[in-house]
């Protein structure tokens, strides 16, 4: 029996059906909201909150449920993300069929397939990848003091990137976008390690430098792990050259 079902009473599979049913409860809400925004009527705005209601009680079902998860209580401390977040998340990555990040990546469609390109089909989920941009956008609206700072070092990084400041348009846009893509990515693979923690699987290192998950609600990312992301550098920074993450 997996240790997710051993203490929290649930299965991966029913995770899965619970996050799908949320994203189908959300595109309905979007669809009623559009369409009650050219044509109001009460029957409109009455299915509107029904839905609302529906998904918040949904959320409220799950974070009882997964109550001391270390996915749950890790969205807990990061501004912009919560249970909400955690549901998706945990519906959505299977730690024991994605050993690693990169599974977890051409799965939400973060991988240069997942991209639109004429002629080309697209691999992965592109609700998935809106979803966890979303978070990502709203980790950085919030103000996170742990991310919020790696996301700006990154965005340095790339504005000051040859390649990059010869593009004669929206470099600061094209920045933002590609700091953005890296963030969700980053939120991700800490989404999968505590998954993985939860159900007393390894983790493993990612690449190089290794960004462990954030520790607590007010902690703040390393001064040398900034520098090193400023500089586009791939190793380890002094603090976490002997990291191991937790096997359980």
């Amino acid at each position: 029996m997996c240790y997710l079902q051993q203490n929290w009473n649930i299965t991966h599979e029913e995770l899965r059906r619970i996050a799908k049913q949320y994203i189908i409860l959300q595109e309905k809400r979007q669809a009623v909201k559009q369409s009650s925004s050219k044509t109001p009527s009460q029957i409109s705005s009455w299915l509107n909150s029904q839905l609302t209601s529906l998904k918040k009680e949904l959320v409220s079902r799950f974070e009882e449920q997964l109550e001391g998860h270390p996915l749950l209580e890790w969205c807990k401390i990061v501004k912009g993300l919560g249970p909400t977040s955690a549901l998706i998340y945990a519906g959505y990555i299977d730690p024991h069929i994605a050993e690693s990040p990169a599974k977890v990546y051409a799965y939400w469609g973060f991988t240069p397939e997942g991209k639109r390109r004429p002629g080309k089909k697209i691999k992965g989920r592109p609700e998935l990848k809106r979803n966890a941009w979303f978070f990502a956008k709203a980790v950085i609206m919030k103000k996170d003091p742990y991310y919020t700072p790696l996301w700006q070092a990154k965005k340095q990084y790339l504005l000051n990137r040859e390649d990059i400041k010869n593009r004669p348009k929206a470099v600061k846009a094209v920045a933002d976008g590609k700091a953005t893509y890296w963030l969700a990515k980053i939120l991700l693979s800490h989404a999968w390690e505590k998954l993985r923690e939860g159900c007393l699987l390894p983790g493993c290192k990612h690449k190089h430098p290794y960004i462990p998950p954030k520790p607590h609600v007010n902690a703040e990312p390393p001064q040398k792990l900034i520098e090193i992301i400023l500089k586009g550098e791939r190793k380890p920074y002094p603090e976490q050259a002997d990291y191991k993450p937790p096997s359980s």
